[in-house]
């Protein structure tokens, strides 16, 4: 925890056993082979189908950005990850409480992109004597901020008014946190092991220490909105801010920020879990290899500091989806407890 208050990240071995990992692994590609035709998990030539336009609509942009299409996955394994005692107790010490609420969130998978056979479903001719790199599938490198961070210090979210009227509402929940409500915690799993050249999470150690500070340097908000930065010639060098809905939003920033050089890859093996305080900057490295990248989001927050009409109606919706993907039978005592169902 030492190190963790100083960085404001640490990583967790062993929270998932291999088997876990391997289950989740397949579970996942059964969800992609499902939603993305001729897709084949041991055809690495099949991969290319991934980012068939064609089927862009079903897979949810993820030849861009290797997330799963739905906001939120109540898939067996998935379920039984986010409700492990070892995931939960790893938040719960960061924390420092046992009353927590985990986010429903989804997965991630980042194609290969080096030394892959020659062939993929497109081309003509076998070409698998030959190895290709495939930069075209590599997701973009980003820094960024899930948070609108004049609002999280001002408390000035509607966060406790979302209606849950839909999944969409959990990837708000994320982006409308505040200061108040905190500590807030993002999480990955990793589904496999992580190498450096895999490509994966970004953090820049130490950034929630001097976050308030770097906040009032900033200067005002609209300086930092899409509107004005158009109205200057579009943003080219300068971060911006992306508002949304209730106060909620994210902070980019531009490749040339000086942040990016403090930003370190965190590779981790299999069944690790990497947890961040939500003010770290944060973010993804492209792939660079010729293995996949699989991972599982996992944040992790004060049940105490939600609003009751908040817990209430996301309550319901999770009951909801669960009862509608047949994995009511997942729920354990601790998974009801955190799914704020108990």
């Amino acid at each position: 925890r030492e190190f963790y208050v100083q960085y404001g990240f640490v990583v967790f071995s062993n929270a998932i056993d291999a088997e876990r990992c391997a289950a989740t692994r397949a579970e996942v590609w059964a969800s992609l082979e499902a939603a993305t035709p001729g897709l084949q998990r041991d055809d690495v030539h099949s991969y290319a189908r991934i980012g068939d336009v064609r089927d862009r609509a079903a897979i949810g942009g993820t030849e861009t950005y290797g997330l799963a299409p739905q906001p939120s996955i109540f898939t067996p394994e998935v379920m039984r990850n986010r409700q492990d005692p070892r995931v939960i107790g790893a938040m719960a010490l960061l924390i420092g409480s046992e009353d927590i609420l985990v986010s429903q969130d989804r997965w991630c998978v980042y194609r290969p992109t080096r030394g892959l056979p020659g062939a993929v479903a497109d081309d003509k001719g076998d070409g698998d004597d030959v190895l290709v790199d495939r930069p075209e599938w590599k997701t973009r490198g980003n820094l960024h901020l899930d948070l609108h961070p004049w609002n999280y210090l001002a408390g000035t979210t509607d966060i406790d008014e979302l209606a849950f009227d839909g999944t969409r509402d959990f990837p708000r929940e994320i982006n409308m946190v505040s200061a108040a409500g905190g500590p807030h915690l993002q999480g990955v799993l990793a589904l496999l092991d992580n190498r450096e050249q895999d490509g994966g999470t970004l953090v820049v150690p130490g950034f929630h220490s001097v976050f308030a500070e770097w906040v009032a340097a900033l200067g005002p908000v609209e300086g930092h909105l899409p509107s004005y930065l158009a109205s200057k010639g579009g943003h080219g060098s300068s971060n911006w801010m992306v508002p949304r809905e209730g106060g909620g939003g994210s902070y980019k920033f531009t490749d040339v920020d000086p942040v990016c050089g403090l930003a370190r890859r965190v590779p981790l093996r299999e069944g690790s879990f990497l947890i961040w305080d939500q003010r770290v900057v944060h973010g993804s490295q492209p792939n660079d290899s010729a293995q996949c990248r699989m991972a599982q989001f996992i944040k992790g927050f004060c049940r105490a500091k939600t609003g009751e009409g908040r817990r209430q109606a996301r309550a319901r919706i999770i009951a909801r989806e669960i009862e509608q993907a047949g994995t009511l039978d997942e729920l354990t005592p601790l998974g009801r407890k955190v799914f704020g169902l108990a």
